[in-house]
């Protein structure tokens, strides 16, 4: 997998904040989406690089526990599938990337467009945005 696309992916889907501020779900973030931060943190630009990549190697070891198949998907899908984990994690059933049973179900069928209408339709891409979602929801449905 091309880890440095989807390192360039996520800074400009998550930019940088060198300050803890509250997400949209009330959790102190800093760096690049990195949460759970004390409320007065504040970070170097390394600091935030670095965490980066933990949570890019945390979300891959994510995929591969719940959704070992995504390592058979072609690459830009593969890319998609560790976003969505990087950023909503797996959860309990009723948030997180297990909420999307049906969409997962449809991935690993092959069912991509299928699969991609249900992100489309979903709140996470409200969330999120349609430039964000946009091209995740592309990388799924297209493998490109």
């Amino acid at each position: 997998m091309d880890l440095e696309r989807l390192s360039r992916d996520l800074k400009v889907a998550e930019g940088l904040r060198l300050t803890a501020y509250e997400d949209t779900r009330g959790i102190y973030t800093i760096g690049y989406g990195h949460a759970h931060v004390e409320p007065n943190a504040h970070w170097t630009s390394e600091q935030c690089e670095d965490a980066l990549a933990c949570d890019i190697q945390a979300a891959i070891e994510e995929c591969d526990r719940h959704i070992p198949w995504w390592r058979h998907l072609n690459e830009p899908r593969q890319r998609a599938m560790v976003e969505l984990m990087f950023n909503m994690g797996w959860g309990d059933g009723k948030h997180g990337l297990s909420t999307f049973k049906n969409t997962l179900r449809r991935i690993e069928a092959g069912q991509y467009m299928n699969a991609a209408a249900g992100l489309q339709n979903s709140a996470w891409a409200k969330q999120v945005g349609p430039r964000r979602s946009g091209r995740i929801i592309r990388q799924i449905r297209d493998g490109l």
